[in-house]
């Protein structure tokens, strides 16, 4: 084979973008579409974290619809 061929390969390295993170990329997709799913419904859709004082953080999300006054 000739050096070119080498020359070439070396030019066309993949490179790793160190700031993209699949996993957060898919939260917020998700996140997206349970916005559109509490739009579907009406409803009102709430984002929380809590943390507790051992150190645990979790995050909550609430949808409410079909709320009515009791009368």
């Amino acid at each position: 084979m000739s050096q070119g061929f080498y020359n070439r390969r070396k030019d066309s390295v993949m490179k790793v973008d160190r700031h993209h993170d699949p996993v957060i990329e898919l939260e917020s997709r998700l996140l997206s579409e349970l916005d559109f799913i509490a739009q579907q419904l009406r409803g009102k859709i709430t984002h929380n974290v809590y943390g507790n004082s051992e150190g645990k953080q979790s995050k909550v999300i609430t949808i409410e619809y079909d709320v009515r006054d009791k009368k």
